[in-house]
């Protein structure tokens, strides 16, 4: 029986992690993956022992590490901010399935790291957070853009540019009530952003270059939805 499962969720996927007491003589078929959505539906925090279908189609054997007591899989293709359920079952090599491991509860996020570039023209003059891409700043999938001038650097929301782009508001970690549509920046600044279709938490890592030829390096995590 597995048992100490564990679930370390990135953006779109997530690692699962147990422990089973299994000598090496010990015959197995693999493991069953259970997984299920929470969603605004079933959205009842308890796992639903009516869904039986595993996640994956034939038994997982197990990874290629040499250690038969702890044993880990990655999920693929997860939606990012929907909550998830998951436990394992060991299957026998009679097809039987053991009682299962204890059930986790995770949620996968957009989340890394990219470069806002202050040329407004540039492939990097935005950054669209739902989809975690670059795009230019006059972008209408772009959520946030760079600005410089000789004596300040900041970010500003994209309606700033053009009436009919997003808004995004901005506000400095632990003054929400700031909620400003542009904000001068430094490095090791933390702010929160309100954009279209979510959340993002981001840090100012490192500002680059001289004027005009300035960049801004951020990272981030993204919550969509009404979070």
């Amino acid at each position: 029986m597995p048992y100490g499962l564990q679930a370390e969720a990135m953006n779109g996927t997530c690692t699962l992690s147990w422990s089973i007491n299994r000598t090496a003589n010990s015959l197995i078929s693999g493991y069953f993956i259970y997984l299920q959505e929470i969603n605004a539906e079933n959205d009842t925090l308890e796992w639903r022992e009516n869904l039986l279908t595993p996640y994956n189609d034939v038994p997982y054997p197990g990874d290629t590490d040499g250690d038969n007591s702890k044993e880990s899989f990655q999920l693929s293709r997860l939606t990012n901010g929907v909550k998830h359920f998951a436990l394992i079952r060991t299957v026998g090599v009679d097809g039987r399935q053991s009682a299962p491991s204890n059930v986790v509860m995770f949620t996968p996020l957009g989340k890394g790291e990219f470069t806002l570039s202050a040329n407004h023209l540039s492939s990097a003059g935005g950054f669209n957070f739902e989809n975690g891409m670059a795009v230019p700043a006059r972008d209408p999938r772009n959520d946030i853009y760079l600005y410089a001038t000789e004596t300040r650097i900041g970010l500003s929301s994209p309606n700033r540019l053009a009436a009919g782009l997003r808004k995004t508001r901005i506000s400095l970690v632990g003054d929400e009530l700031s909620n400003d549509a542009t904000i001068v920046i430094h490095s090791g600044m933390r702010l929160n952003l309100r954009t279209k279709f979510g959340r993002a938490e981001i840090r100012v890592e490192e500002i680059t270059g001289r004027y005009p030829d300035i960049s801004a390096r951020v990272s981030y995590i993204f919550y969509p939805g009404n979070h």
